[in-house]
């Protein structure tokens, strides 16, 4: 490994987070390895390009296929991280200013990662995504299809487009790290990246197509199940970013079909439109963190036990429910006026609850290299 940090130019370290890859990842680290030692074609600006395999606790024969290739840094432990994690334990173990990951099952091309340093050299961006969304992708059908929904969904809440939020090869700026992490562990990492980056108006984010291969051994995405995940984390980090301009929109969704109806239903829509706006405004201050988290005294503890999140927003369902009844002849309007307060505040202080507990499991990841690394092997294989 190239040790001369006083040699001008950039160092790129290419991650490759590995998890029972033994079908794939001997080719894959040998396509790398030829890329890394192929200096005639480094990009203007490139000093080197670190390999570096990492190991997610595997338990098939991937450290030890992986240990016969050399010129990789190989980094394992035995216990499963997870994806994000692994790219990240790649991250702390890496000396380059300039971060790239791809996926080891054989369906990226390690040489790709100039045209992303290209890509980003000439555009000032601080992140550049490989989107595998192009006609000559050999993505499954309906993974395309799952990605081209995230994608439209993630265009437009943020109003910038994006073709595939959920790509396993992209090239960033060390210096991008503090302002994206920390973010999950699982296969998740990437779409929730792509929604950071997308959502972050003081990040500059670029995306080229990347030439995609049909994978090696058998896929650990679960597409429904991860579907499902990949959707929250999108939703939820705009809830972070664009809490206004997403129940804003279905505020004035709900307002619209009012106006188009009568009776009960346009008053329901009404009075629905007003508590999305008001979650709206609450997720926007507790977002930027203007109020303070609730506090810890043993009668708070009590209260958080008593009144969890589901059932301060089944009493809120319920009680705006109970309040469409009260429009009934028989129904007084005091009661009708306080079931709808009450439903409303007890919805917000759920999405209240909601909000800091994100905040709190966020603030307490942090990319700690001592930490990332301990208990794991780091070798440099020669």
């Amino acid at each position: 490994m190239d040790t001369h940090t006083d040699t001008p130019g950039h160092v790129i370290s290419l991650v490759i987070p590995a998890y029972n890859e033994e079908d794939a990842v001997v080719g894959t680290l040998q396509r790398a390895v030829a890329v890394a030692q192929n200096r005639a074609a480094y990009p203007a600006g490139v000093r080197q390009l670190e390999i570096i395999l990492v190991s997610d606790g595997s338990r098939d024969r991937t450290v030890e296929l992986a240990r016969s290739v050399p010129g990789v840094r190989l980094v394992s432990y035995e216990k499963n991280r997870g994806y994000g994690k692994a790219i990240e334990t790649g991250y702390a173990a890496a000396s380059g200013d300039l971060l790239g990951f791809m996926d080891a099952d054989g369906t990226c091309d390690p040489g790709f990662i100039f045209d992303l340093y290209r890509e980003l050299q000439r555009t000032g961006a601080d992140i550049v995504l490989g989107s595998r969304l192009h006609p000559n992708s050999r993505m499954p059908a309906i993974r395309r299809v799952g990605n081209t929904l995230y994608a439209l969904l993630l265009s437009a809440i943020s109003g910038q487009h994006i073709r595939d939020t959920a790509s396993g090869m992209r090239l960033l700026k060390r210096s991008l790290l503090p302002r994206v992490l920390p973010l999950p562990s699982g296969l998740s990492y990437t779409p929730a990246m792509s929604a950071r980056c997308v959502l972050d108006p003081g990040i500059v984010i670029r995306e080229i197509p990347m030439p995609y291969e049909e994978r090696q051994g058998e896929s650990k995405l679960h597409v429904l199940r991860d579907g499902i995940v990949f959707l929250q984390v999108i939703l939820i980090t705009a809830l972070f970013y664009t809490p206004l301009r997403m129940f804003g929109s279905f505020a004035l969704l709900s307002a619209g079909f009012a106006f188009l109806t009568t009776g009960i239903a346009a008053h329901l829509a009404f009075h629905l439109a007003a508590v999305l706006s008001g979650i709206g405004l609450l997720f926007h201050f507790f977002s930027k963190k203007v109020l303070p988290a609730f506090p810890t005294s043993s009668l708070q503890r009590a209260i958080d036990a008593v009144f969890s999140i589901p059932v301060l927003a089944a009493g809120g369902v319920l009680a705006l429910a109970l309040s469409g009844l009260a429009f009934a002849p028989i129904g007084p309007v005091p009661v009708r006026d306080l079931l709808i307060t009450g439903g409303s505040l007890w919805l917000m202080l759920a999405a209240g609850r909601f909000i800091i507990r994100q905040m709190d499991e966020w603030k307490n990841r942090e990319l700690d290299a001592a930490h990332l690394l301990a208990g794991a092997d780091v070798v440099q294989t020669s």
